[in-house]
């Protein structure tokens, strides 16, 4: 059951009020929603508030014809009077806070038979907050000079490219090896044979030929 400091409290809690004119917006919308329902629906809207706040909705006098929306915004400023906006908005704030407070089955019964109040009785639902962004994280440098260790991961003598000629003297271990007395296998002309020693008479290419 909805008592009357309760649903003040969230009149109060949804607009800005002076001292007096949220109990006259509560008094000025629940006479007109009384005023808007069938007899049925008066009574069962009644039952789920607190006896001072029923007989408000139940004395509602309804009108020749039927009330549409316009009607009951007219009848909520004449209650109250207030200027036309003011009249609308606080009867806005004292229809969210009754759908606020009423249990579902009794909002849909408030609007089963004056569909325009279903825009008023709607409860604003609160989305839910977008997840955090993902803080992009670099790794954590391995080659600067803040953690950098003695010593080089690659050693001048093996980062130095191989850019000798193939059986140039610099790409040798020994590149004076076929000349040196101490291991050469002789001079060319003692590997071609072509020493006095071991000479032989007549030459390769005589004159005649």
């Amino acid at each position: 059951m909805i008592h009357r400091s309760e649903l003040l409290e969230h009149v109060r809690e949804g607009g800005d009020f002076a001292a007096g004119h949220a109990e006259a917006a509560v008094t000025a919308t629940l006479d007109a929603l009384g005023a808007a329902l069938l007899q049925s629906e008066k009574r069962t809207f009644a039952e789920a508030l607190s006896s001072d706040l029923a007989s408000i909705v139940l004395s509602a006098h309804a009108p020749k014809a039927p009330l549409d929306l316009d009607g009951f915004y007219r009848r909520v400023q004449r209650h109250e009077a207030v200027r036309p906006g003011r009249a609308r908005e606080h009867a806005q704030i004292v229809c969210r806070a009754l759908a606020e407070l009423l249990p579902a089955e009794r909002v849909a019964l408030l609007t089963k038979h004056v569909p325009w109040l279903e825009p008023l009785l709607e409860v604003d639902e609160i989305a839910p907050s977008p997840p955090a962004p993902d803080v992009l994280r670099r790794p954590s440098p391995t080659n600067t000079l803040a953690v950098g260790k003695p010593g080089s991961q690659t050693p001048l003598s093996a980062g130095v490219p191989d850019r000798a000629q193939s059986g140039s003297i610099a790409a040798s271990n020994d590149p004076h090896g076929d000349t040196k007395l101490s291991s050469s296998r002789g001079t060319t002309q003692e590997r071609e044979n072509e020493t006095l020693a071991t000479g032989h008479p007549g030459s390769k290419r005589p004159l005649s030929g």
